[in-house]
């Protein structure tokens, strides 16, 4: 999310990598790019509006990344009973709580 200087004003918008839409009620430009990965490591959104630098930061970025950095695996699950081997499944996603550009 990119805030936008208040006023009323309506962002230009130029070329853009995947989608976007403007939020009047809280004066914000909300950009998306679907997937990033090794073929699309990148994206552009270009708009144009009147206001000082200030005016257009704290950038919020908030992503989902479907491996931990890590990429740590759980081995083998153990019944606390008997401690053999029960079946089980697993599903881990990276979620950033809070991750800003100032």
């Amino acid at each position: 999310m990119v805030p936008l200087p208040d006023g009323g004003q309506i962002p230009v918008i130029g070329k853009f990598d995947g989608d976007y839409q403007f939020d009047n009620r809280k004066t914000t430009l909300i950009w998306t790019l679907p997937v990033v990965d090794q073929s699309n490591s990148e994206g552009a959104l270009e708009f144009t509006i009147r206001g000082k630098s200030v005016d257009f930061f704290p950038i919020q970025v908030d992503f989902i990344a479907e491996t931990s950095y890590c990429d740590i695996k759980i081995a083998d699950v153990k019944s606390v009973d008997n401690r053999k081997s029960v079946m089980y499944s697993n599903e881990s996603q990276l979620i950033v709580d809070k991750y800003e550009y100032v």
